[in-house]
């Protein structure tokens, strides 16, 4: 198997799918901060809550651009390989996932003495909800797992190539951007969803498990609960 001839390996991934963009945004973005400053920190603030709301809408390109280089074809039937046993217990593993990936970041602001409620949005706006619990699932599990970890895996060895697709899941969200140690639980969150594609290789089972993973964000008071944990443990 010639190795060379697998797109995207890792750095053709990053940079395609994170660095080009940046550059993009930072030669539009530059000299309108220069032109004026207010018009561009508006422009930037009206960006970061776009992304809430629609931001996948410019992923859709880059989603098509690396199906079309890689030469994946995903069939209906791909969609449907999947039965009611392994769905109860992908959402089993899917609600407890989530309960430690908001422990995690409860326990980050305690340590660290930071408040990540600006950063976590819980709309309740219907453009919020579509993004969340539809464009998300679907276009971050075809692209993460179903083209970057499965081109991976054929590169990589299993843990290495697990560890760069859940890199590339965790570095866009807009929390990481904002506090770094915030990294640690989307990237956990990315080997979970990895180590699903990789047992079952049902990329079903990875847009279900997100589903229901950004589901419990916005009906679980996450925040409230882990209060009360931590208030239990301190006294």
């Amino acid at each position: 198997m010639n190795k060379t001839k697998i797109f995207p390996s890792f750095w053709q991934a990053l940079l395609y799918n994170y660095v080009l963009p940046i550059i993009i945004g930072i030669a539009v973005f530059l000299p309108v901060v220069f032109i004026n400053k207010d018009i561009g920190i508006a422009i930037f603030n009206w960006s970061v809550k776009f992304n809430d709301y629609a931001g996948h809408i410019f992923t859709i390109p880059i989603l098509l651009f690396f199906l079309w280089k890689s030469k994946i074809k995903i069939r209906w039937a791909k969609f449907t390989d999947f039965n009611i046993k392994k769905i109860l217990i992908i959402i089993t593993l899917a609600i407890a996932l989530e309960f430690i990936f908001h422990g995690t970041i409860y326990f980050f602001e305690k340590i660290f003495n930071r408040d990540y409620s600006h950063s976590l949005s819980n709309s309740r706006h219907y453009l919020y909800v579509i993004h969340m619990l539809v464009m998300a699932p679907i276009i971050e599990e075809i692209l993460y797992r179903r083209i970057f970890l499965h081109q991976f895996l054929k590169q990589y060895p299993v843990w290495v190539a697990l560890a760069l697709s859940s890199f590339l899941f965790a570095i866009p969200h807009i929390p990481v951007m904002y506090h770094f140690e915030l990294f640690v639980p989307y990237f956990i969150s990315g080997l979970f969803l990895g180590l699903i594609y990789y047992k079952t290789q049902s990329i079903t089972l990875c847009i279900i498990s997100h589903f229901i993973m950004n589901l419990m964000v916005m009906i679980f008071p996450f925040r409230e609960f882990y209060s009360e944990v931590f208030t239990m443990i301190n006294q």
